[in-house]
């Protein structure tokens, strides 16, 4: 098994967070799954970091917590 690349990881991470329905909770947890590549999730969670409009919160198992606030608030 090969480890997943960044823009696997990152095309995975975009349509989870495209989701209707995941768009509707104003949040998400996100898991790192074994085939990813460490360097690469290491990379995603500091651009998503810089993201603007979005909270990261590291959770204690290594998954991290991201919500957003709607455009509508």
């Amino acid at each position: 098994m090969h480890a997943a690349t960044y823009d696997q990881l990152s095309a995975r991470v975009n349509a989870l967070l495209a989701d209707p329905t995941t768009l509707k909770s104003l949040g998400i947890t996100l898991r790192r799954e074994p085939s990813d590549d460490s360097a690469a999730w290491s990379q995603l969670v500091t651009d998503l970091r810089q993201a603007p409009n979005l909270t990261l919160l590291p959770l204690q198992d290594g998954a991290i917590r991201l919500a957003w606030h709607s455009w509508l608030d």
